[in-house]
């Protein structure tokens, strides 16, 4: 798992569309399609349901929409940390 599959993923769960998600995310179409078979494949159930005009998340697709928010959340904050830790000036003025 990496967290760029479930941004991908997550952008499909939110916008209810493989071409919608690639459009924002700046991707291909097949690009996204990809990326959501890998994770499936990763965890061995389907995550969308593509048998209607608009994807719809399965169970386990909500259930890894629920962590892949609270994983996406927690890299955001680690990454404003880091960014603070590295803008910190330290040292004495003289």
């Amino acid at each position: 798992m990496n967290t760029k599959s479930l941004r991908i993923f997550t952008e499909v769960a939110n916008t209810g569309s493989f071409s919608a998600a690639a459009r924002n995310l700046g991707l291909t179409q097949p690009a996204v399609s990809s990326q959501i078979s890998t994770l499936e494949k990763e965890y061995g159930n389907t995550l969308i349901d593509r048998s209607t005009s608009r994807c719809r998340l399965t169970e386990a697709g909500a259930s890894l929409r629920e962590y892949a928010r609270r994983i996406l959340e927690a890299e955001d904050d680690l990454r404003r940390e880091m960014d603070g830790i590295r803008c910190e000036v330290s040292g004495s003025l003289s």
